[in-house]
């Protein structure tokens, strides 16, 4: 717990370190293997007053089951008074197992979106990596019951009409996932 919280503070040095005052709006609530919290931060468009702090949510894990190398990723903003700075990110093949895993052990449309996001944005499914994440399921579903959970979701993907502008319809979202699935068992 201590080191969870830790990671917090480091951020809020980060943050003071690129010249955004910044506070803790939600403690960190730590979960399982990770954190969550909320920084309001006195960003560019900051007047003075308290409802122009920009407020960014943290979700922080901290397990070590990457399976493929992560990727350094450099961000160079495009305002002059920001740094560059580099992130480490999971490959998109990763991201999109960990979203094949979630869309089984938990009942989220936006884990649906999320992958049909990723394999838009060209990421595979290499069935390697989905079975070693699914591995660390109870119980381990072929292809098809992936689909008809996937395919639960379709009553739930309007609720996404307050999250995002440009949702696709439901229509072509399960038959593209459908035809990127495989067939059989993970």
């Amino acid at each position: 717990n201590e080191h969870r919280l830790k990671v917090f503070d480091e951020a809020a040095e980060w943050l003071e370190s690129q010249g955004y005052r910044c506070e803790l709006a939600r403690a960190p609530n730590p979960f399982g293997d990770g954190a969550s919290g909320r920084f309001l931060i006195e960003g560019v468009l900051f007047d003075g007053s308290s409802r122009s702090k920009c407020s960014v949510r943290f979700d922080l894990s901290l397990r070590k089951d990457l399976l493929m190398p992560a990727q350094a990723l450099a961000i160079k903003p495009i305002y002059s008074d920001m740094l560059s700075y580099v992130l480490s990110i999971m490959q998109l093949e990763e991201i999109a197992a960990e979203k094949i895993r979630a869309i089984w052990q938990r009942n989220q449309v936006r884990d649906v979106y999320d992958l049909h996001f990723l394999l838009q944005k060209g990421a595979n499914l290499e069935p390697e990596i989905v079975r070693q994440k699914m591995a660390l399921c109870k119980e381990i579903p072929d292809w098809g019951d992936i689909r008809k959970k996937i395919n639960q979701q379709a009553k739930s993907w309007n609720s996404l009409d307050m999250l995002t502008k440009n949702k696709p319809a439901w229509e072509e979202v399960f038959p593209f996932l459908d035809s990127r699935l495989p067939k059989g068992k993970i």
